[in-house]
């Protein structure tokens, strides 16, 4: 990295504390963009293409935020295939440079077709640091992600489960910081399991009748980060349903970047998913448009009650998955509920729906409301 780099990315849920510990082992000065707000979306939208996707306006807002703070350079991801992701730093690069942004744009390409690339663009964020120190850097970065989902994942199950409102997500809060002020592999195990224990000693209420479980799947960027959909992980907890998710950075990290030994393996692995999706989806569509409609049905074969699917407006991928899960939601039986969410989603609008989904399932398990496709 050049001297004087000031580095930034955008916000994508746990990936920000594991992309700030990973930099700043190696000595990168590190400035990470202000939460997503009305100022980000707002930027965003008014120097984006009218017909881009809401994750690429999110993300151009939190360049331009940071380049106001001091930023100068942005370490991206790339993609391939129908997904616009690939063309996402393209797009950000031009619009910076016609705004006079001075900004370099650092592309970290997925290893599908070798790891010369990647390794030299690693080479060119960590500059003379060996390799052994990117190997610890990168370690030390991947235990605090795997603590950091297994955390949200704990919360999924404890918080339609809380004796007081609150609560789970408070302690959540609370492990999270721990984590992320972490700096050492001891620290991070500490942080990790003391987290885990504030969010076991969280009060629990009896209930009636055990939650409803409710999958939410989508597109990686819409489900991991609360501030684009409106924390409907949190909001359907708080409606009483136990929530499993259906993408994990963690998981997403496995797939892409792992060899294959260390790839997922049984029901969650890409090729297993694919399989399931097959009738409806023959090939991959891009992003997680395939994948989505095998976790529907895993999620069916499962048991869960209900899946909730959120996509950003005009995704090509979850266009073509929403069609398909019309189709799975008829032949197994599960309602499915999707949000194509944009700057002009409101959140009150989200609630009303998720409300109504979540009593709508409870009723169903009852026998009290018609099954899917009845």
């Amino acid at each position: 990295m050049a001297k004087g780099a000031v580095v930034t990315f955008p916000r994508m849920g746990s990936a920000v504390p594991v992309f700030r510990t990973i930099l700043e082992d190696l000595g990168v000065e590190v400035l990470v963009p202000p939460n997503v707000g009305p100022i980000t979306v707002s930027l965003g939208v008014r120097h984006s293409p009218e017909c881009a996707c809401y994750p690429l306006k999110i993300n151009l807002g939190n360049y331009l935020e940071a380049a106001r703070r001091g930023a100068n350079t942005v370490l991206m991801i790339g993609g391939i295939g129908p997904c616009r992701l690939g063309y996402y730093a393209e797009v950000q690069r031009e619009v910076l440079a016609d705004l006079g942004v001075d900004m370099r744009m650092v592309v970290l390409e997925p290893p599908v077709r070798g790891w010369r690339q990647l390794a030299h663009t690693i080479a060119d964020i960590t500059g003379s640091r060996p390799w052994s120190a990117v190997w610890r850097a990168v370690r030390l970065g991947w235990l605090k992600l795997n603590y950091l989902d297994n955390l949200e994942a704990m919360s999924h199950h404890l918080r339609p489960r809380e004796a007081r409102r609150g609560t789970v997500s408070k302690a959540l809060s609370q492990a999270r910081e721990w984590l992320d002020e972490a700096r050492t592999f001891a620290a991070v195990n500490e942080a990790g399991h003391s987290g885990m224990e504030l969010l076991a000693s969280v009060p629990c209420r009896e209930t009636a009748e055990p939650p409803v479980r409710v999958g939410v799947i989508g597109e990686i960027f819409m489900v991991l980060e609360p501030a684009v959909n409106m924390g409907c992980q949190e909001a359907l907890g708080h409606l009483g349903a136990e929530v499993e998710q259906g993408v994990w950075l963690s998981g997403w990290v496995r797939e892409n970047v792992f060899p294959k030994p260390w790839k997922p393996r049984g029901t969650e692995s890409h090729a297993n998913l694919a399989r399931l999706a097959a009738p409806y989806i023959n090939h991959w569509v891009g992003g997680e448009g395939q994948l989505n409609v095998g976790h529907t049905i895993e999620m069916a074969r499962r048991g869960l009650d209900g899946v909730v699917h959120l996509a950003p407006f005009t995704c090509m991928p979850e266009i073509v998955a929403r069609t398909a899960l019309d189709a799975v939601s008829q032949d197994y039986g599960i309602p499915v509920l999707t949000f194509f969410l944009d700057e002009h989603a409101g959140e009150a609008g989200m609630q009303t729906r998720l409300e109504a989904f979540a009593d709508l399932l409870r009723r169903r398990r009852r026998g009290e409301a018609p099954k899917a496709g009845a």
